[in-house]
């Protein structure tokens, strides 16, 4: 094959995932799997197309013509003749000149036409719109908008949004949960990495570079790694000399350290008392230590002798030589800078340190098991580096975009009307063929990217499995017969000891003090204690839950350890327009607070991740709803354009000086000011106050579903009050008997009376008066003017009413609203904004130290709140939560003002679980701490005030999905795909490979829905990532609490969770005597159902024979019109005649099938003949859960 066709397959191999057969995660892994397939596929079936579309030109190909005619010219000179006077040379030439064919060239005109256009809209993993119009200029859809908003990533999703980039860990021994070994790749802060204040240059790509200074450091029990992110420069060739201490140990600076075959310095030199010398070739091939020397040639440590050696992977990766480097007018790649990390960090020779280096350096094991050419270490940063470099968006619609830019690409790049009009017809026609054989097989290509593209879609929309459900409740709402369980339980005790100090808790006359083991009279003297369930196991919680009730009326607030995107798409249907305000306070894309983009489009991508959930919020957000965005000035119009989209009401945009010692900037303005963007979602949308005083408050009593207000009569007072100021709103109310007042059907006549006056098309009822703004006076009546127009008077009927006096005058009264009367002003300037100050301040009195970055000040988000009209009882979301000063926010309000606002927060950072929930806990246990400890006890008031219940959940992650896949190709498949038949062009093999492959063959993965794992709900396993590692752990899901999601989705309100129960059951065949001997016989229970205790007294451990047992659970709910729904969940063992059987007597013995019970809909596990229980006339229904949980769980309306 040509040199064109084996670039264009290299090329392909890359859009296919298939060029980096050491990137074992995500979809990499399963391509990897097919890789050998696919290859095939490309080199024996797909490319090989493009000769077989041109073998009609074979006779006139032009290399056979010109082979032929060399043949005859040779022949003609043998016999002595004039080649040129012969009719077959003549007839030749002929041929060449007029009908030749260059098939190979044609060949490869459609190899570069298919490389260049998949090379333009490719590059590191994800596909960009770059449709060229002429040189330098690019085309973008435009329907004569008046304004286009537009960016390069605009129809994708964005889905780079995991920790990796700051912290990424792994175990170098994950099976010893005692010593793991954990190691982190920490990025240093941005503002540490811009080495003397210069910024990242817009355009240069920024790559990994292991730090100059303390590039390892033993933290605790943890190996830190520490890397800058940052545009490359020429010195990092020759990393400069640092401090590097390591721990315990320093790393010094060494004259000497090699380069394979030269012994140049590649910035690491002999370290300590230890020599470097190269690696010796033998080892013992089960340990891979050097038998005579004791050196572990996986790292080059000398285990015996303390002697520090060059470990091969490092020379085997080492880019170029000393000499070399000096030459190099380029800074180096991520490649090379791998490479020289490697070699440094393998280099150290620090003895406290010695097993960390030892197992860093081992040879990397490979997913099928063999030993790789590179260190673990290695390994680790080649996937360190290639999760923050590729796949940063998953596009929305690629094979349509692919297929719309092909024809513009064709029409631009292959068609030219000139090679058309001035060429002969067999000219025309080859013309025609290339382009069509662009057109197909770029086409088959483009299928294949867009499974590919379509099935991460599917992953990245599916609505995402609870893994993990716990409760935080406070001891008042706990009742007391669960408080000998929570004294006895030592790691909730421990958790009360390090949040709140309870061990210092003195005991008095009134209050018993602390001891060990806790008493019940101590839990009953702290009401304000949180208890977290997660200390207890599952039988306690469902019993803790069925012992409080409603959970979810009582529940105010919600944590949510996810992915943003995934935690809004599975709200949507539960909080959908429920949600009154919305504050966020997203990553600000500074250098110091950037989002993890691909080089070059660092605003693109925060566009598309911010577009991206707005879009989802929107949805969530309530007609009257509002809300903040705090953003400054890097995104700020950016961030405008966008909040429009989705929210057509600005509603205000206020300047917060947030932090008045500045920022310091080199060649511009130093920033003290950020920006809060308030936008509703209608004209409805309104400010709240900032002014929520006890004072104020009393000025405004009275409380409606709009928040607070006041009655003040309806007719203007002071200036510009008269009729003749303002005729128009001089017009006749009609009030009734009853105090109910309308505007009648009237008709503005500028000709009557001196002002001009209002004609009624109607006549006025009996049992109504009219009533006009004129007032009694002293020197008679004077004609004023109502506060508002007659139309707002139709349209908000509850904001006015009619109020008679003793003596039978009517007066109307209208609403005035603390937001009305005064709204916030555009400058924000109090001290308590500024987040350096007062955010670090609030947290290190929370925590005793500085557990986060950038805290935001409590104060700026209470006000934020209060100006987005957070009233008494609104649902409050938070998405980017961080610290979680949102909820301590809304905790602050509730408790000033005795409101119930609800909280969810969602954050998928470690912080999650270091910063926001031990926050939230320490806030509601008490209002006031100082160096991480309580200063007082929570009031009464402020207890009945603090959340009562804060449940927290955590989601499976899109990484999560990917990693839980499996492939299967059946033996059905595997002969159907084999058949002659199914081989060839548009064959079956060929449609199922660039079509139906991924979807049909990862079928029954367990994050794509394993439907046979259902036969027990307590027991469906997942892969998850540990916080803050690459690691997976395997959990059980909480299949109970994602199906309560997911029946959202179809408007179930979740109203009881009861605690489980066990049942034992024996059997009997019927002996029905009138039965033939061989006929069969019906199964049936041996006496009632026994229900088994939840503590049920273990079996014997020798030779005892588990008893069957059959457990049940049930979820109660109502639908918007009101149908009652019942989910029962029972384990299956197996046996599916006894399962119905127990299934139908335990659902009689409920009481279900009578009419006091009755449910319209009733879901169940597992293939059941509940319906044979009907009467004549029950009306219920039985649904299969698989069925609906599958359907509801890939249903993508409106993502």
């Amino acid at each position: 094959m040509t040199q064109r066709f084996e670039k264009l397959k290299t090329l392909l191999k890359e859009l296919f995932q298939l060029d980096q057969p050491d990137l074992d995660f995500g979809l990499y892994r399963i391509m990897h799997a097919k890789a050998a397939e696919v290859t095939q596929f490309l080199d024996k079936d797909l490319l090989p197309q493009v000769r077989k579309a041109f073998e009609q030109y074979q006779p006139a190909d032009k290399a056979e013509l010109e082979k032929d005619l060399a043949k005859a010219i040779e022949q003609a000179q043998a016999l002595g003749a004039d080649p040129e006077t012969l009719p077959k040379v003549k007839d030749l030439r002929r041929k060449l000149a007029e009908d030749a064919v260059d098939i190979g060239g044609l060949e490869d005109e459609v190899y570069d036409h298919l490389f260049s256009f998949f090379r333009r809209y490719y590059s590191e993993g994800d596909f960009l719109a770059k449709r060229v119009y002429k040189p330098g200029v690019y085309a973008i859809p435009y329907e004569g908008e008046e304004v286009k908003l537009h960016w390069a990533n605009r129809d994708q999703y964005y889905i780079k949004t995991s920790e990796y980039l700051r912290d990424y860990a792994f175990r170098l021994r994950p099976e010893n949960e005692a010593n793991p070994m954990r190691v982190h790749f920490r990025l240093v802060d941005a503002a540490e990495g811009e080495h003397g204040n210069v910024k990242a240059a817009e355009g240069k790509d920024r790559v990994f570079i292991l730090a100059a200074e303390d590039c390892v450091a033993q933290e605790n029990d943890d190996l830190v790694i520490r890397f800058e992110y940052r545009p490359a420069t020429l010195a990092d060739w020759h990393p400069a000399p640092g401090r590097g201490t390591l721990g315990r140990g320093t790393l010094q600076r060494a004259p000497a350290t090699t380069d394979p075959g030269t012994g140049t310095d590649l910035g690491t030199g002999t370290l300590g008392t230890g020599t470097l010398q190269r690696a010796p070739t033998t080892t013992d091939p089960g340990t891979g230590i050097d038998p005579g020397t004791g050196t572990d040639l996986g790292t080059g440590i000398d285990l015996g002798r303390g002697t520090l050696r060059r470990a091969p992977t490092a020379e085997s990766h080492s880019p170029t030589s000393a000499d070399q480097r000096e030459a190099k007018t380029k800074p180096p790649a991520q490649k090379d800078l791998i490479a020289i990390a490697a070699t440094r960090v393998l280099a150290v020779a620090d003895a406290s340190l010695a097993a960390w280096i030892a197992e860093l350096g081992k040879p990397h094991t490979l997913s099928s098991g063999e030993k790789a050419d590179y260190s673990r270490l290695e390994a680790h940063l080649r996937r360190y580096t290639a999760r923050n470099t590729f796949d940063y968006f998953i596009h929305k619609d690629l094979g349509g975009f692919l297929r719309r830019e092909l024809d513009f690409y064709i029409k631009n790049e292959v068609m030219h009307l000139d090679d058309i009009e001035n060429e002969t017809a067999p000219r025309v026609e080859q013309y025609l063929s290339k382009i069509k054989v662009i057109r197909r097989i770029a086409g088959k290509i483009i299928d294949f990217l867009a499974q590919l593209e379509d099935f991460q879609k599917k992953l990245w929309l599916k609505k995402k499995f609870v893994v993990e459900t716990n409760y935080c409740i406070t001891l008042d709402r706990i009742p007391e017969e669960f408080y000998p369980e929570i004294a006895a339980n030592d790691a909730q005790r421990k958790e009360w000891v390090r949040l709140f100090a309870i061990d210092e808790i003195k005991g008095d006359l009134a209050t018993p003090g602390y001891k060990v083991p806790l008493t019940v009279a101590f839990l009953k003297g702290h009401p304000t204690l949180v208890l977290d369930t997660r200390h207890f196991d599952a039988d306690f919680t469902a019993r803790l839950l069925q012992a409080i009730g409603d959970v979810r009326e009582q529940t105010d607030g919600m944590l949510v350890r996810s992915e943003n995107f995934q935690a809004l798409s599975l709200a949507q249907a539960r909080y959908g327009e429920q949600v009154k305000c919305i504050y966020i306070d997203p990553p600000y894309n500074t250098d110091a607070s950037a989002i993890l983009y691909k080089n070059d489009y660092k605003h693109s991508s925060w566009m598309s991740l911010i577009e991206n959930r707005l879009a989802l919020t929107g949805r969530l957000l309530g007609t009257t709803g509002v809300i903040c965005f705090a953003v400054d000035d890097e995104e700020v119009s950016e961030a405008r354009h966008v909040l429009a989209q989705f929210f057509p009401k600005e509603v205000g945009i206020a300047v917060v000086r947030s932090n008045p010692q500045s920022r310091k900037a080199k060649g511009t303005f130093s920033p003290a000011h950020e920006y809060a963007l308030f936008y509703g979602r209608s004209s409805t949308s309104t400010p709240g106050s900032l002014e929520l005083t006890e004072k104020r408050m009393a000025r405004y009593p009275k409380q409606d579903e709009k928040g607070r207000f006041a009655w003040m009569n309806f007719i203007r007072t002071g200036t510009n009050d008269r009729r003749a100021d303002r005729p128009k709103l001089y017009y006749p109310i009609l009030v009734a008997h009853d105090n109910t007042l309308r505007i009648p059907n009237m008709t503005w006549s500028s000709e009557l009376g001196e002002y001009g006056e209002y004609v009624l098309n109607e006549p006025i009822r009996e049992n109504e008066v009219a009533v006009f703004p004129v007032v009694d006076t002293d020197e008679g009546q004077i004609e004023k003017r109502w506060h508002r127009g007659h139309g707002r008077v139709t349209e908000e009927p509850d904001e006015y009413r009619a109020r008679r006096d003793p003596d039978g005058h009517v007066s109307i009264d209208f609403k005035t609203r603390m937001d009305e009367s005064s709204t916030p002003v555009t400058w924000w300037d109090s001290k308590e904004y500024a987040s350096a100050n007062y955010g670090a301040v609030e947290l290190k009195a929370l925590f005793g130290a500085k557990p986060f970055d950038f805290p935001k000040a409590l104060g700026l988000v209470a006000d934020c709140l209060r100006a987005a009209n957070a009233n008494a009882d609104s649902i409050v979301l938070d998405y980017f939560a961080g610290s979680g000063t949102t909820g301590h926010a809304v905790l602050n309000l509730n408790r000033e003002d005795g409101g119930r606002r609800k909280f969810i927060l969602v954050e998928m950072g470690d912080y999650f679980d270091t910063v926001l929930l031990p926050r939230i806990k320490k806030v509601t246990f008490t209002p006031e701490w100082k160096d991480g400890k309580p200063k007082r006890l929570a009031t009464k008031e402020e207890a009945e005030r603090s959340p009562r219940i804060v449940k927290i959940i955590r989601l499976e992650s899109y990484e999560d999905a990917l990693n839980n896949l499996e492939t299967r190709r059946t033996d059905t498949q595997r002969s159907l795909l084999e058949a002659p038949g199914a081989r060839g062009a548009d064959g079956l093999k060929e449609q199922y490979l660039l079509r139906y492959m991924l979807d049909v063959e990862t079928r029954g993965s367990q994050s794509l829905l394993n439907v046979q794992a259902f036969k027990d709900p307590t027991a469906y396993k997942l892969k998850v990532k540990r916080p803050g590692s690459d690691e997976s752990r395997e959990v059980s899901v909480d299949l109970l609490e994602t199906f309560n999601y997911l029946n959202y989705l179809i408007g179930l309100t979740v109203q009881h969770i009861a605690a489980p129960q066990t049942f034992s059951a024996s059997f009997k065949r019927d002996d029905d005597p009138d039965l033939p001997a061989d006929a069969p016989r019906r199964l049936l229970l041996d006496g009632r159902l026994k229900e088994i205790s939840p503590h049920p007294t273990p079996l014997p451990a020798s030779g005892a024979r588990e008893e069957k047992v059959w457990w049940f659970r049930t979820v109660t709910g109502t639908t918007p019109d009101g149908r009652r729904t019942l989910i029962m969940w029972r384990k299956l063992t197996g046996d599916p005649e006894q399962d119905n059987l127990v299934l139908d007597a335990w659902f009689t013995k409920q009481g279900y099938s009578t009419k006091d019970y009755e449910f319209h809909l009733i879901y169940v596990n597992g293939d059941n003949n509940l319906e044979n229980l009907k009467q004549p006339d029950d009306t219920w229904k039985v649904r299969m859960i698989e069925e609906d949980f599958h359907r509801l769980m890939f249903d993508t309306e409106g993502v």
